[in-house]
């Protein structure tokens, strides 16, 4: 069975009953058994307006004890409201990885000085805090994972986190990203090959300190999608490597791979020797399904 992310939707009432029933942790183990890596939960959206406070609730303190011991992240779905009980968390459970979801659905509308909202920044301060995706180790994760922007790209999402300033503030704000950035994840979902469903192709930008020196500089984004072709900084992955390494595995169509690729004609080349049987390129398949 592949590794999964299993995701939780259900109502607040059927969730909270989950995670306060005496057998939760039993329950969290037979999700891990069925090779669950980690834990979503909603605790309010569109069919769920109000902010839900059932996660804080002491019942639920022996599935948080145990996602520490296990290391096992955990992504939470909330709005601005729920921060303050997420800061709680964070300090009961302190070796808990949190990922927050759509950044909180911060609100942006006000603009500048308040980057994104006074609340998030209030978490952002905490030096423990981390804006981006996935590093590439899970013992390596930060305790809060700030994620959920749509982009086209893994460098696009550093852009659109850099819009969220005014043209003025960009200047300041660059030095602070590049300072907290640790890791973006980017998907794009493509059809697969058997028709069945989709596949997620992941693209992987890791930091190091010539990361930080091209975010730190305007317009330094080109030489970092440039990197990524090449799998720079070391563990990184671009979307093309990742669309190559699905068709080799004939998950993907190869005409799917080459209507997605940022480079065609280098996609159709290293598409083209797996095929004649000349050496493969270094390409890691280690793409998982969505």
């Amino acid at each position: 069975m592949e590794p999964l992310l299993l995701k939780i939707f259900a109502t607040a009432l059927a969730l909270s009953q989950v995670m306060t029933a005496p057998d939760a942790v039993k329950t969290f183990d037979d999700w891990l058994a069925r090779g669950c890596t980690g834990m979503r939960l909603f605790t309010t959206g569109s069919t769920l307006p109000n902010q839900s406070t059932w996660f804080v609730d002491p019942r639920t303190y022996p599935f948080w004890e145990h996602a520490a011991a296990k290391n096992i992240p955990v992504c939470m779905q909330m709005k601005q409201e729920g921060l303050p009980l997420l800061r709680q968390l964070m300090d009961r459970f302190p070796k808990v990885t949190m990922i927050l979801d759509h950044l909180a659905r911060a609100p942006f509308e006000d603009g500048p000085p308040r980057w994104p909202a006074e609340r998030l920044l209030g978490l952002r301060n905490d030096s423990e805090v981390r804006l981006g995706g996935f590093p590439s180790a899970r013992k390596a994760l930060p305790r809060l994972v700030v994620a959920g922007l749509a982009a086209r790209d893994a460098v696009g999402a550093l852009g659109r986190l850099l819009e969220l300033g005014s043209a003025q503030d960009r200047p300041a704000l660059r030095p602070r990203l590049a300072g907290t950035l640790r890791g973006v994840v980017a998907q794009q979902l493509v059809p697969r090959a058997d028709g069945k469903g989709r596949v997620a192709a992941a693209e992987l930008l890791l930091v190091d300190d010539e990361t930080r020196r091209l975010v730190r500089e305007p317009g330094g984004e080109a030489a970092l999608r440039a990197g990524l072709a090449t799998g720079r900084p070391p563990g990184s992955q671009g979307f093309d490597a990742s669309l190559v390494a699905l068709a080799r595995a004939r998950r993907i169509s190869p005409d799917a791979a080459l209507s997605r690729a940022s480079d065609a004609a280098a996609v159709r080349e290293l598409l083209g020797r797996a095929e004649d049987g000349s050496p493969k390129a270094a390409v890691e398949d280690d793409v998982r399904a969505d």
